[in-house]
């Protein structure tokens, strides 16, 4: 028959009244691991079947140190406020338990623990990007660990986090603790994140809208930080052109138009909505460009009225100049001329072919019998056709001048006719 282990030990125990009795092992617990700020935690320990024992205890400030027993520490509690491992074991008159496994404790301290947002304006729109950082005050970063409590209950670890594109589901408070070794950080003040899901919208000004140089000036009223702006230029409504991006928020435009622009922020280029479209009309030389094409239509229409008057006045210099000249020559016939004789009729044919546009005044018709020697007597009437004498009240005349050759002043004589 075989005995239980722990009948063999009483045995042994009966046989040899001198041997060590043998404890189990010894079991610590608590109600936290973590010491309030300011407080301190409760450590218990128990060695299974066995009551009114002595305790001692164990504890050690860093990983790498050895374990120091913990002085005036008899009973099965242990009121701790500092951080470390702690251990126990039991001990009767006559034999002592194996140390307990150890609880590592630790203690809350304050170091001014900060969460930072960058960008900072506030809200962010939908699609931005954020990064979030834990800061201790007087503490480097990398010999820390760091827990995150974020919206949704998403577990982050770690120094700093990004979000690459927001939603609202992002929005809510944010906060951060630290720990190094066996002391850790409060958790830090809410921060609190506003996502919104309404683009903003950007609004455009010109101090003009005609001019040979007219200033844009592109501003979003929503949040902050829209540190640049771009600018789009269009003939027509239709499809825009980008001009630039600038940092300052105006613009100087020569051309006529219509333009746009968009705030911009942020490390990733973040844009707002288009403005509402702005119409600039250029001037140039005192006239709007919208009416430049009026303006040609007019330049034309005067260029080839003058083109068409041109000869008209030539012609009419050229008549002018004529009628000077035969006033101060002799007149031109203006028809063919009627004679007026009361000599024989049957000659008149043959001054009837006087034709139109002759300048001289032609002499007395000689009757028969004529020389050209004497002076013609009064049996012919001296007849004459003045072209160009008379001004214009009276232009038009069929009236004929009875003019006396000899007597006549200021006036060229042609040749006798029939005596050249």
């Amino acid at each position: 028959m075989i005995l239980p282990l722990s009948s063999l030990m009483s045995l042994i125990c009966l046989v040899d009244g001198n041997a060590k009795e043998v404890l189990p092992k010894a079991t610590l617990t608590t109600k936290t691991t973590i010491i309030p700020l300011k407080g301190n935690a409760t450590l218990t320990c128990s060695v299974q079947g066995y009551k009114n024992l002595e305790y001692m205890w164990f504890h050690r400030s860093s990983a790498t140190s050895d374990y120091q027993p913990l002085l005036g520490y008899e009973a099965a509690t242990a009121t701790v406020s500092s951080g470390g491992d702690y251990t126990c074991q039991g001990r009767s008159t006559n034999s002592s338990s194996p140390q307990s496994d150890p609880v590592t404790m630790v203690k809350t301290v304050s170091s001014g623990i900060t969460v930072r947002r960058q960008p900072k304006w506030t809200p962010l729109f939908s699609g931005e990007r954020v990064a979030l950082s834990c800061h201790i005050l007087r503490g480097e970063a990398a010999q820390w660990t760091y827990q995150w409590k974020t919206p949704g209950f998403k577990k982050r670890t770690g120094y700093a986090f990004t979000i690459a594109s927001v939603t609202t589901s992002h929005s809510g408070d944010y906060r951060c603790r630290a720990r190094r070794g066996y002391i850790q950080t409060t958790w830090s003040r809410a921060f609190k994140v506003d996502v919104s899901s309404n683009k903003p919208r950007a609004s455009l000004r010109a101090d003009s809208t005609e001019g040979a140089n007219v200033t844009l000036t592109c501003s979003v009223s929503e949040s902050e930080g829209w540190d640049r702006f771009l600018f789009m230029y269009s003939p027509s409504p239709s499809e825009f052109y980008p001009l630039e991006t600038n940092k300052s928020s105006t613009l100087s435009v020569s051309k006529g138009g219509v333009y746009v622009c968009r705030g911009e922020r942020g490390s990733q280029g973040y844009q707002s909505d288009s403005s509402p479209a702005v119409t600039v009309r250029k001037t140039v030389l005192g006239r709007n460009e919208s009416s430049l094409p009026v303006v040609l239509v007019v330049g034309l229409v005067c260029l080839f009225t003058i083109i068409l008057l041109l000869p008209l006045c030539w012609v009419k210099h050229f008549k002018e100049s004529c009628c000077s000249r035969s006033v101060h020559s002799s007149p031109s016939v203006d028809e063919t001329p009627t004679i007026q004789s009361t000599g024989n009729q049957s000659e008149a044919p043959a001054y009837a072919s006087l034709s139109y546009g002759d300048t001289c005044v032609y002499d007395s018709l000689r009757g028969p019998g004529y020389t050209g020697s004497d002076r013609p007597t009064n049996e012919y009437g001296n007849i004459t056709t003045l072209q160009g004498l008379w001004d214009d009240n009276t232009k038009g005349s069929s009236d004929y001048i009875n003019v006396n050759p000899y007597e006549a002043t200021g006036v060229k004589r042609c040749p006798s006719i029939g005596n050249e």
